[in-house]
């Protein structure tokens, strides 16, 4: 069964900050494009903070929120997170779409951020990207992509299969920088040949 996004989720714009962010020790965290790395967005600390507060704004992020890009270059660099952190008080900036599920019990977070981060998520994502050098997605546009939703028992196969993949992508990283270590030492170090 194919439906439109709209039709499951509430797509909520960031926030557009009207000048750059002065960074402050406490107060409200932003999450910008850049923040959305991996599946999960678990840690808010290394998150740039401001010290005003926005009461009129629905761009602070709930838990299992969808963030996706919204501004990119190519293939790719739209990339999706689930928001699993249970700290409130974080803003989405403009560079950032929040994707609100309307019903877990029909769709799962993890899948829709699964579908966005696939080939063929990525794929639509440019089709309805405009612009020449950094491409940004009409927020009119996204609302209108249909997405295959399969059972709530598929969907909780394939978000797991997506959670396993990336584990195994970062264990494979992990180990190409100890075993990159390893050599340089050994070459930095001539008298251990």
């Amino acid at each position: 069964m194919y439906v439109k996004l709209n039709e499951i989720a509430n797509l909520i714009s960031g926030y557009s900050f009207r000048s750059a962010l002065n960074s402050s020790k406490e107060g409200v965290r932003v999450l910008q494009a850049k923040d959305i790395r991996g599946s999960e967005i678990t840690d808010t600390t290394k998150m740039s903070s401001i010290e005003k507060t926005f009461s009129s704004t629905n761009s602070y992020v709930q838990e299992n929120d969808i963030l996706l890009t919204s501004r990119g270059a190519s293939f790719g660099s739209f990339p999706a997170a689930i928001f699993v952190s249970k700290e409130t008080g974080v803003i989405a900036s403009s560079s950032v779409y929040i994707l609100r599920i309307k019903d877990t019990t029909l769709v799962l977070p993890d899948y829709i951020s699964y579908y966005f981060n696939s080939f063929y998520g990525q794929k639509k994502l440019i089709e309805i990207a405009r612009g020449s050098r950094i491409k940004n997605i009409p927020l009119k546009e996204l609302a209108e992509i249909t997405i295959p939703i399969p059972s709530l028992e598929k969907q909780c196969i394939l978000a797991n299969l997506s959670h396993n993949i990336i584990q195994q992508r970062e264990l494979n990283e992990k180990r190409n920088i100890i075993l990159g270590d390893l050599s340089d030492t050994i070459f930095r170090e001539p008298q251990t040949l």
